[in-house]
């Protein structure tokens, strides 16, 4: 799932459900939630849904129409770039890593080199990478699996799969000193770029809530 779109848009878990439409209406929303749509047109066919299940006469047969919706909201959003996205969503996540995680804490809080300089090449852009897709893989793992030897096998494979990525990054060559605070402004400057894209994509800052 999007990175933006999931911290976004309202956690799925917090969807009122009614217990016999829970596991299959929250398959549902996670289908939704990969359509493309803009969160606004999300919400709006989460809401009909829930709305249609709470309802007395409500039955399986809500939850066998809703595949075709969900087909024809991602069919209507299908000329969007889902490579756009993916794009933006790795700018929002770079300049977390790089700016907060490799620079902030490791350079400057752990080792008090601020005003020095720090080694940065292709062993910070593969560890980056690879912290990216195991963040992705982490979070469909979380959605798909509530619980049991799943999601704590999923859990496992990529604790290992993260570990092997950043010790075999370590064996990349090339390698260029840089200021750390220079490594700092320039993520900043991405993270809002990779922001401003996903305002485009789903829709107006501040109008969707997370709800906890």
């Amino acid at each position: 799932m999007n990175l933006y779109l999931y911290f976004k848009a309202p956690a799925i878990q917090s969807y009122t459900l009614p217990g016999w439409a829970k596991v299959k209406g929250r398959q549902l929303i996670f289908a939704i939630r990969k359509t493309n749509a803009p969160i606004e047109e999300q919400e709006k066919l989460i809401g009909q849904m829930i709305h249609d299940l709470h309802q007395p006469q409500a039955d399986e047969t809500l939850l066998e129409q809703m595949p075709n919706k969900v087909a024809a909201l991602k069919q209507k959003h299908a000329a969007s770039s889902w490579l756009g996205r993916e794009a933006a969503d790795l700018l929002l996540f770079a300049p977390c890593w790089i700016g907060l995680y490799q620079t902030l804490f490791i350079q400057v809080l752990e080792k008090q080199n601020l005003m020095g300089t720090m080694p940065f090449g292709l062993e910070n852009i593969a560890q980056t990478i690879g912290a990216y897709v195991v963040v992705k893989l982490l979070i469909e793992c979380l959605l798909r699996f509530e619980g049991g030897w799943k999601r704590w096998l999923g859990l496992g494979v990529l604790f290992v799969l993260y570990l092997s990525v950043i010790a075999l990054a370590r064996f990349l060559p090339g390698k260029l000193y840089v200021s750390p605070i220079s490594v700092i402004l320039l993520s900043g400057i991405v993270f809002f770029l990779g922001f401003e894209l996903h305002r485009k994509f789903f829709g107006p800052a501040g109008q969707e809530k997370r709800v906890v």
